[in-house]
């Protein structure tokens, strides 16, 4: 009985470590430090596009699976 406990646990463990996501967040600046506006912030993750755009602010914020890709930007 017990060793059934032990292997449901390492179970339950297992799988929500498999669904943990990132969140990615930050802001797009020019080379003035200005914030741009509608900018498109987006990766790639086991082949799977994932994007949003910045806010009035030039803030963005994903969630993505661990082990994606790296970010493009593009306005």
């Amino acid at each position: 009985m017990k060793r059934i406990i032990i292997a449901v646990i390492i179970a339950v463990l297992a799988s929500s470590a498999m669904l943990a996501q990132n969140r990615i967040h930050g802001c797009v600046r020019d080379e003035s430090g200005e914030p741009l506006i509608g900018v498109s912030v987006v990766t790639q993750v086991d082949g799977k596009v994932v994007g949003v755009m910045t806010d009035a602010d030039g803030n963005f914020s994903m969630d993505i699976q661990p082990g994606g890709a790296g970010l493009t930007f593009s306005s």
